[in-house]
């Protein structure tokens, strides 16, 4: 709940500085997936001179090719992006070459961030692994899931009986 009471304040406090409701876009997918619905949403929304802002350049995208593919969106469109607290006016010229450059060093190490985590929990899971332990979910059957869970969530299997 935490989670979502931080982000209802930010909600509120956009919307006191005169940001629209319906123009605030809330992303929990992860910046590495390059088909994210709430991002095409807000890219398909805005329009020339309008600003996008996130908290970091990591939460736009955590992929160096999909943060150029922004970059070059935000400079067409003539578009104010602002992460954290780097800001990107683009809506009366084009992004100055160091800022560019500064961007792009953002969205490598947010990648390499990312690739790092990726191989620490698969080197993790490995060691587990050979260790003996089981790595996910244990197996589940009919037998060990209790009689009332079926009578709340699903059809009771025939051989099962009630009290």
């Amino acid at each position: 709940m935490p989670q979502l009471s931080k982000a209802r304040d930010l909600t509120l406090t956009l919307v006191a500085i005169g940001i629209k409701e319906h123009n605030i876009f809330w992303e929990y997918e992860s910046g590495s997936h390059e088909d994210r619905e709430k991002l095409q949403q807000l890219l398909e929304t805005v329009k020339q001179g309008d600003t996008i802002a996130c908290t970091e350049v990591s939460r736009l995208s955590r992929s160096t090719k999909q943060l150029c593919e922004i970059l070059e969106f935000v400079e067409k469109n003539k578009i104010k992006l602002i992460a954290g607290t780097f800001i990107v006016d683009c809506r009366n010229d084009e992004i100055d070459p160091m800022t560019m450059g500064m961007l792009r060093m953002m969205a490598v190490f947010a990648q390499m961030e990312r690739d790092i985590t990726i191989q620490r929990i698969r080197s993790g899971m490995e060691n587990a692994k050979a260790k003996g332990k089981q790595i996910g979910r244990k197996k589940t059957s009919e037998n060990d899931i209790p009689a009332p869970f079926f009578r709340y969530y699903c059809c009771a299997p025939l051989s099962l009986t009630y009290n």
